[in-house]
């Protein structure tokens, strides 16, 4: 936790700040610097001494800021050379998961950071598969029974579960398809939870690095104190626009894989090739987790399950019916 006058900033290595602070601390900051530049603390009679005293200051600001931002930046760049340089050394398929992170989690991976809403039907299928749900079909028709007892292992499994009773009926079962006949409001919160464990597991950053760039700012606004030392409004203002506006910056730039990420990418793609390969998950129905298990919920958030994945999707569109329905049909005519 870097300390700079008696200001405390927090740095955390997870998630950005959630953005109402974020955006209160980069407005604040601004504010506080354009309109407390009028305020001036006399410090000098403005004499030689006091020029010279100032060329001095502006040259040790100079040797703490502009070696800050050149590594900044070329720790930057350096991860993007990295990133697309790495060349992860797997099989052409892998006929177990390798690893065991959730399908939310695994939905982060197979969209580079930008998990897609079969994650939602992924979820769905693991709780099922846990004993937390039953899925089961009759013809067209798709029921869901959240179980009394079921209690989520995560924020989002907590939300997937409230959205299931949510949409339940009076006897407490969930009629579909779809499950989830309202767009899911909770949707960016589920995203949100399986991103930020992505995160904390290393697998996941923001595009602006967020943390790197707090601590140049706040390099910078030292620096910049050294020759705004009489204007103690503006000093401040900076430290709170370096604590805020590098998160802000954070949430917008969204997220992409780190090193590890990629190479666990790589592998669970192994593992989708595997899973395409054997074709026994692409045109099976969600009740066939019962067979299937784990393979079912991973093949869902990895494409190679569209038939399970439609119904338990949220927010589904006629179009998505349509396009899914396609898949399929092009699935079977081209094995036949």
């Amino acid at each position: 936790m870097p300390k700079v006058t008696g200001i405390n900033i927090t740095v955390s290595r997870g998630t950005p700040l959630a953005w109402p602070v974020a955006l209160l601390f980069t407005i604040v900051g601004l504010g506080m610097m354009v309109f407390g530049w009028p305020v001036v603390i006399p410090m000098g009679d403005g004499g030689v001494g006091d020029t010279i005293a100032d060329i001095i200051m502006l040259g040790v600001a100079l040797a703490i800021t502009v070696p800050a931002w050149v590594i900044f930046l070329l720790v930057v760049i350096r991860g993007f050379q990295k990133r697309r340089r790495v060349v992860v050394d797997v099989p052409g398929e892998l006929a177990e998961p390798p690893s065991d992170h959730d399908p939310a989690v695994v939905a982060v991976l197979h969209g580079e950071g930008k998990p897609g809403r079969t994650a939602v039907a992924g979820t769905v299928l693991d709780l099922a598969h846990r004993n937390q749900l039953e899925v089961e079909e009759y013809g067209d028709r798709l029921v869901v029974r959240v179980r009394e007892h079921a209690e989520g292992a995560t924020e989002g499994e907590k939300l997937v579960i409230g959205g299931l009773r949510e949409n339940a009926e009076p006897s407490g079962d969930v009629v579909g398809p779809p499950v989830f006949q309202d767009k899911a409001r909770w949707w960016r919160a589920f995203r949100r939870d399986a991103r930020q464990r992505a995160t904390v597991a290393g697998l996941a950053q923001p595009v602006i690095p967020y943390i790197g760039l707090t601590l140049v700012l706040i390099f910078t606004a030292v620096g910049l104190s050294l020759m705004l030392f009489d204007h103690i409004l503006v000093f401040i203002g900076l430290i709170l626009f370096a604590n805020g506006f590098p998160h802000l910056m954070g949430l917008a730039s969204g997220y992409r894989l780190t090193l590890a990420g990629n190479e666990l990418r790589a592998r669970w793609e192994a593992f989708a090739r595997y899973l395409e390969a054997q074709g026994s998950v692409r045109a099976v129905g969600p009740a066939a987790v019962a067979i299937w298990g784990p393979n079912l919920a991973y093949g869902v958030v990895l494409g190679q399950a569209p038939r399970a994945a439609r119904p338990l999707m949220p927010g589904v569109s006629e179009e998505d019916e349509r396009v899914a329905e396609e898949v399929v049909s092009q699935t079977w005519t081209s094995e036949g």
